[in-house]
């Protein structure tokens, strides 16, 4: 499945396809993501994927709080699992303070 033309942002934004027993993604929910982006540069790349992942936090959150705990469980797990794909985008020297921040938020979700 092609989801973008960059070959970089195509493979990271497969990886969540390998999760999808595990709750780490669906495949319109991965494509719906991919299809929504207007420009296709890393920045966008990285808020689309981060803002997919906060979403997910936003839903875990709801479901704990109603003690829907398996179904908070899927939401953090694909949170994390979204946080990832973006993150790789913001690898590089000097370090971008996104990557930190994101990288809290993924371990949180994962937690």
């Amino acid at each position: 499945m092609k989801l973008f033309d960059d070959p970089l942002h195509d493979e990271f934004a497969s990886w969540p396809l390998g999760l999808l027993g595990a709750d780490g993604g669906t495949v319109g929910e991965v494509a719906a993501i991919a299809a929504a982006l207007d420009r296709p540069d890393d920045d966008a790349f990285v808020s689309a994927w981060t803002a997919a992942a906060d979403r997910h936090v936003d839903e875990g959150e709801q479901a704990e709080r109603a003690g829907r705990s398996v179904h908070a469980r899927g939401h953090y797990l694909r949170a994390a699992s979204f946080y990832e794909v973006g993150i790789h985008m913001l690898y590089g020297s000097p370090v971008d303070e996104r990557l930190s921040q994101a990288f809290q938020r993924l371990t949180k979700a994962f937690d």
